[in-house]
C-alpha cells in the first residue's frame, strides 16, 4: 500500500505520526507497505497559481514513473514534497507576522463565516 497524506500545516513533521500509522495498519492488515507520501501545507492547494500547481504535479508523476520502474518510491523525491520539514529562520518570522498573537486568522475565519460556522469557532466537542 501507499498512502499520501496532505495537510493544512506547513511542515511535514506534523503528518510524521500519521505515517508511522500507516506503516503500523499495513503490518496489522498483513499487506505490503511500500511508503509514504507526506505533503504539507497542501491545504489550500486548490488556491494555488497554475504556475504553483505545475511544480507540484510533475514531481508527483516523477514520483509515480520511479515507482514504475524500480518498485518503490524515490526517497529523494518524497524529501523534497515533504519540505519543509520544519519552518526555520525567515519562513518561521513570515509565519508569526503573519498570524500576529494568534488571535487573528483571515483565512480559517473566512471560511468559517461563509460557512456560518464563525460564531462556533471555540467550540469544543463533548463537553458541556
Amino acid at each position: 500500500m501507499i498512502f499520501l497524506i496532505h495537510s493544512g500545516f506547513p511542515e511535514a513533521v506534523h503528518s510524521r505520526a500519521v505515517e508511522r500509522y500507516c506503516r503500523k495498519f499495513c503490518i496489522r492488515c498483513n499487506c505490503e507497505y511500500v511508503g509514504t507520501i507526506v505533503k504539507g501545507g497542501s491545504e489550500g492547494i486548490r488556491l494555488l497559481y497554475p504556475e504553483t500547481k505545475s511544480e507540484l504535479l510533475p514531481k508527483l508523476k516523477q514520483l509515480g514513473k520511479h515507482l514504475a520502474l524500480h518498485g518503490e518510491l524515490s526517497g529523494e523525491i518524497l524529501a523534497e514534497l515533504a519540505t519543509p520539514e520544519r519552518l526555520e529562520g525567515e519562513a518561521l518570522g513570515a509565519i508569526k507576522r503573519y498570524v500576529g498573537d494568534g488571535t487573528k486568522h483571515p483565512y480559517w475565519d473566512g471560511l468559517l463565516k461563509n460557512n456560518s460556522a464563525y460564531d462556533k469557532r471555540f467550540s469544543r466537542p463533548l463537553t458541556g
